[in-house]
């Protein structure tokens, strides 16, 4: 059992060696512990990663300019199915355009829902288009958008919103990413496919903070890929906080009634925000979080933490217990057969005794004659001791069977205490006083003998001692 348990503890030892936990004294250290993307205890939260989002969550307005290439303000941006020239699909007055957003944070999510309110174009723009190409009464009416943006955090954990959604405003969005290079300062790049074309938009910009967080200034520029009609345009935001939603929703009417938005849109825009979406119908749902937008908190991320190993000391450490192990195994096994070693030669040491004398259950109930007589049996010469030559003669006779030389170098060993090459009474009584179990096994086994083979013990007791002692 002893042993079992042993082999059972050094097979312990080897699999925890080949599965262990890093950044033990004994293992490699964790690559989390230099790379917080596998670090899976840091946080998913958007503010929690950086603080520049706690200070955009919130109410603004932004005020914005848009030039073109050659820097002229666009007052007049048409849609052009066939070359996939960027705009809303009708014309759009970008010089004086207001951008009312309402930013939020929710754990690891990002959302923006933004009510974009433009101008009318200039009575001049409106004469280079047929009246069918746009919605409201040109050069009279501005146009409202409703715009939404729904994003997460990502795998990277370095404050980066991934932007993977977008309704009206922003519904051709396809990869958006806003990283925070510090508590200030914003990094937006953005990349929109242009329906019904091959042709690809990408919008770089930043935003930073001043006056306490209260206003921001953003800038951009719009790059759209088109072999039959390139199109470029650089946009300037100044952007400011807004004290409460009444606030907010007010601004919202003055600009709508400022740019005479005809009443059926204001009646169709949602006021004020009170749910996650302007249509719930386009809100992204829980899957399209975790799937499309690989929302940290409800995917896998790619980074995990590699296996671990053992280091040096760890390595060190293993071997040494594997080696005690062993060791321990060896001893056990050794002290096993050494104690079976001892118990053959002591029972056949009784078994030889038991020829001459009754054995009684224990040496101590042998009277000192008794021992004495045992004594001077098998010192034949009569020289006060037993020889080594002496002892062999004893065990060899009465036909009791072989027994090893191994196992009769113990027994000498054993009693021979004083290693003088000679046994006396003294050594010889203590000896015997050892054999406790094997005068008990001896005595038990003459009890259970029937009376018919006490007769034959005792016959064969007697012709011994007739044969080897014709003087008595």
């Amino acid at each position: 059992m002893k042993l079992s348990l042993s082999l059972v503890l050094l097979s312990g030892l080897i699999s925890k060696a080949n599965a262990v936990q890093c950044g033990t004294p004994l293992t490699t250290d964790c690559v989390a512990d230099s790379d917080i993307r596998y670090d899976k205890e840091y946080s998913n939260d958007l503010i929690k990663q950086s603080p520049f989002w706690e200070h955009w969550e919130g109410l603004w307005r932004a005020e914005c300019t848009t030039r073109d290439a050659e820097g002229n303000v666009i007052s007049g941006a048409p849609y052009d199915e066939k070359t996939g020239t960027y705009g809303m699909g009708t014309l759009t007055n970008f010089d004086g355009e207001r951008a009312y957003s309402n930013i939020t944070m929710v754990g690891s999510r990002f959302y923006r829902h933004s009510y974009i309110v433009t101008p009318p174009v200039p009575q001049e723009t409106c004469q280079l288009f047929p009246a069918s190409e746009v919605d409201e009464t040109c050069g009279v009416n501005g146009r409202i958008v409703l715009g939404e943006m729904y994003g997460t955090t990502t795998y990277e954990k370095d404050g980066t919103a991934h932007l993977f959604k977008g309704n009206g405003w922003f519904n051709q969005v396809v990869s958006t990413r806003h990283t925070p290079i510090d508590e200030v300062t914003l990094m937006m790049a953005v990349r929109d496919s242009v329906e019904g074309t091959a042709s690809e938009v990408q919008w770089l910009g930043s935003q930073l903070f001043y006056d306490n967080f209260t206003k921001a200034a953003t800038s951009g520029g719009l790059f759209q890929s088109s072999e039959e009609q390139p199109y470029q345009s650089q946009s300037v935001c100044v952007v400011e906080r807004i004290d409460g939603e009444d606030q907010f929703l007010k601004e919202v009417e003055e600009a709508m009634a400022e740019y005479n938005i005809v009443a059926s849109k204001r009646a169709s825009i949602p006021l004020p925000m009170t749910t996650e979406c302007f249509s719930v119908s386009e809100c992204p749902t829980e899957e399209e979080f975790c799937t499309t937008g690989k929302d940290p908190s409800c995917s896998v991320s790619p980074y995990q933490e590699p296996p671990a190993s053992l280091n040096g000391g760890g390595i060190a450490l293993i071997v040494i217990l594997s080696i005690a192990a062993v060791i321990s195994a060896c001893y056990i096994i050794y002290t096993r057969v050494a104690a079976a070693q001892k118990n053959r030669y002591k029972e056949h040491f009784i078994r030889g005794i038991a020829r001459n004398i009754t054995i009684a259950s224990s040496a101590g109930m042998l009277s000192p004659d008794q021992l004495q007589k045992e004594f001077d049996h098998i010192d034949k010469d009569g020289g006060g001791t037993i020889s080594k030559k002496e002892l062999q003669d004893f065990i060899a006779d009465g036909k009791l069977g072989d027994i090893c030389d191994k196992d009769f170098d113990a027994m000498w060993l054993a009693l021979d205490d004083d290693d003088s090459g000679e046994v006396d009474f003294v050594e010889f009584a203590v000896f015997l006083s050892s054999c406790g179990k094997e005068f008990d096994k001896v005595n038990k086994e003459q009890q259970a003998m029937t009376k018919e083979d006490k007769l034959k013990y005792a016959s064969k007791r007697l012709s011994v001692r007739q044969i080897k002692d014709p003087e008595e």
